[in-house]
C-alpha cells in the first residue's frame, strides 16, 4: 500500500472517529433527541398513566355484588384504583344517615378522595356537591361490580355517559 493511500485512510479514520464520537455525545446529552415524534408535546402528562380513584356505587360487598342504582341506595361503594389496580369495599354512610342520604354519600366520596363515580344516577343535590369538587360522574347500566371495573379497565367509554 502507497504511503498516499495510508495517509488518506488514516484521515478518514480521524474523521469517522471524531463525526462518530461528537453524534453519539450529542445523543448521549442532547434532551431533545429523547422526544420521539411530536417533542413540543414532550414536558405533557401522559393522562393515561395519571392514578384515577374510581367510585361504584354497590348492593354488596363483594365484586359479583350488583351496582347500585344512586348514592341514595347503595350499601357500599367499591373505591378503585387505576393505577395499583386495587380496590375495597367500604360501607356506605348513607345507611345511617336520617335525611338526604345522597347528600351524605356525596361527602363521603369527597372525604374519599375520589376522582370518578359510577352508578346509575345522581340527584340534583347531591350533584351539586360533587360538581364543583370536580368529580367525574358516569352513568352506566346496572350490572357486577366485577363488569364495571372490566369496563373501565379497558376503556369501554359507550357503556358510561358522563352526567350533566
Amino acid at each position: 500500500m502507497k504511503k498516499g493511500n495510508m495517509y488518506v485512510i488514516g484521515i478518514i479514520v480521524i474523521l469517522v472517529l471524531v463525526v462518530g464520537g461528537s453524534f453519539f455525545i450529542t445523543k448521549l446529552f442532547d434532551d431533545d433527541n429523547k422526544c420521539k415524534g411530536n417533542c413540543e408535546n414532550k414536558n405533557k402528562v401522559d393522562e393515561s398513566t395519571k392514578s384515577s380513584i374510581v367510585a361504584i356505587t354497590s348492593t354488596g360487598e363483594t365484586m359479583e355484588s350488583m351496582m347500585a342504582t344512586g348514592l341514595g341506595n347503595c350499601s357500599y361503594l367499591y373505591i378503585y384504583d387505576t393505577k395499583t389496580l386495587t380496590g375495597k369495599f367500604v360501607e356506605s354512610n348513607g345507611l345511617t344517615a336520617e335525611g338526604h342520604v345522597g347528600i351524605v354519600v356525596a361527602e363521603q366520596l369527597i372525604e374519599e378522595k375520589i376522582d370518578v363515580l359510577i352508578t346509575g344516577s345522581v340527584g340534583k343535590i347531591s350533584y351539586d356537591i360533587l360538581k364543583p369538587a370536580n368529580k367525574k360522574i358516569l352513568n352506566t347500566e346496572k350490572r357486577t361490580i366485577a363488569e364495571i371495573v372490566d369496563d373501565y379497565k379497558v376503556n369501554q367509554t359507550k357503556k358510561f355517559q358522563e352526567q350533566e
